[in-house]
């Protein structure tokens, strides 16, 4: 496989994995709303953990746009 060939199959995994990244952000963005009122403390905590998934999605797609 050329160069050329293996940077466009990695973009191609990467973009793929970002918009599986961007799924599961917006499930426990749901969850968190369904959260709100039943347990405070579980939605501190997704709120945590889609934070870092955006942050992930963040990088992700300024390694994309590189």
């Amino acid at each position: 496989m050329s160069g050329t060939m293996r940077q466009a199959a990695a973009s191609l995994d990467l973009v793929a994995e970002v918009a599986t990244l961007w799924d599961v952000a917006v499930r426990v963005r749901e969850r968190v709303a369904a959260l709100a009122t039943l347990d405070p403390v579980s939605q501190a905590v997704l709120l945590a953990v889609v934070g870092r998934l955006e942050a992930q999605l963040w990088l992700l797609r300024a390694e994309l746009a590189d």
